[in-house]
């Protein structure tokens, strides 16, 4: 009875279902779709590394521009897109480029650069664009 969810994937996938609806009669399913999300943010950020480096903030970076800690433990960050000016003029240091973790967050601010554009065409590919602000359905 060891990987029950990933049996119950496959099943519904060499069932014919589309891989929402199999990952959906899952069990378990956030925490894959957790483990999901994680993984689009590690293959997010090597490739913001491997294309801009790690040492200034370039165009379509989104940085932080302040957090707040709710009640609930959760914190709400302000951030922003980077213009070319802010990004010639090295207004943000490199620690205040964030990238999103997809999930239940509604207004979701993804890079405007190629790692959005690879984050965008990651997430078509597995057909779960459904997936990132719907977890619980």
């Amino acid at each position: 009875s060891h990987c029950l969810g990933e049996a119950a994937l496959l099943r519904g996938l060499t069932g014919g279902k589309a891989s929402q609806q199999a990952l959906r009669e899952m069990p378990h399913r956030q925490m894959y779709m957790l483990s999901y999300w994680s993984w689009l943010w590690n293959r997010s950020a090597s490739l913001r590394v491997k294309t801009f480096g790690a040492k200034r903030v370039v165009q379509g970076d989104v940085v932080c521009l302040d957090t707040e800690m709710r009640g609930t433990g959760d914190r709400l960050m302000d951030v922003k897109v980077v213009s070319a000016e802010e990004a010639r003029k090295l207004t943000y240091n490199i620690l205040d480029v964030v990238l999103p973790l997809l999930g239940r967050a509604v207004n979701l601010t993804v890079p405007e650069n190629a790692v959005g554009e690879a984050l965008h065409a990651w997430i078509d590919e597995e057909g779960m664009r459904d997936a990132i602000s719907a977890p619980n359905t």
